[in-house]
């Protein structure tokens, strides 16, 4: 059970990264923030020093969740399958799957809102989220090249265009579910990706 602090910034946290969902950064004032959550100025001030310092604390916190999202998804394709191009459509299988239990997508994604608002974001929290994509597509990377050296593809792919791919899929489909307000988007969109590297694969 989370201390009582602690269950008071995880609050504030919530309360922030859906005002930043929702407004964008400049439009989650500290007061909406304060509100949100249902504290005391003070409260506020008494775990971030400033927005910037909690512009930075949302990302942080939301790109933790996902890497360990993404580690359990990989760990687990590991023990499913010895098959290398199998082992890559597990993960993307699964990662369909988890999007699937995460009717909040509507709501749109962090990496999204640094990217379309980056005059909003400090420059530190810009470096975060930007590390992370990048931490991202190195952890996929093997997968791919070991699916290429074990089924090369009758036609030449660029496997960081690939591992791109991946990327570019997920942070589309937020966007297009936010738009639809339709949660099924994103897992859709990748259970297509698969069959994609289904072909590309020949399986």
């Amino acid at each position: 059970m989370p201390r009582s602090g602690e269950a008071t910034r995880q609050n504030i946290l919530d309360a922030a990264q859906n005002l930043v969902l929702r407004h964008g950064l400049a439009g989650a004032s500290i007061d909406r923030i304060i509100s949100a959550a249902d504290i005391t100025k003070g409260a506020f001030f008494h775990h971030f020093p400033n927005k910037a310092a909690l512009a930075e604390a949302v990302i942080a916190r939301f790109i933790k969740a996902e890497a360990e999202l993404f580690a359990s998804i990989c760990g687990q394709a590991e023990r499913l399958s010895d098959d290398s191009v199998q082992r890559l459509l597990n993960i993307i299988g699964l990662y369909a799957d988890a999007l699937d239990d995460h009717p909040e997508v509507v709501n749109g994604c962090l990496y999204a809102s640094v990217a379309m608002q980056r005059s909003e974001f400090p420059d530190n929290a810009i470096s975060i989220a930007t590390g992370s994509i990048d931490d991202a597509t190195r952890m996929l990377r093997p997968y791919y090249e070991a699916a290429i050296a074990a089924s090369p593809p009758r036609k030449d792919v660029d496997v960081d265009d690939l591992v791109d791919m991946f990327v570019t899929v997920g942070e589309g489909a937020m966007i297009m579910a936010g738009l639809r307000q339709d949660p099924s988007v994103p897992g859709k969109q990748f259970r297509v990706l698969k069959t994609q590297m289904e072909a590309i694969f020949g399986r």
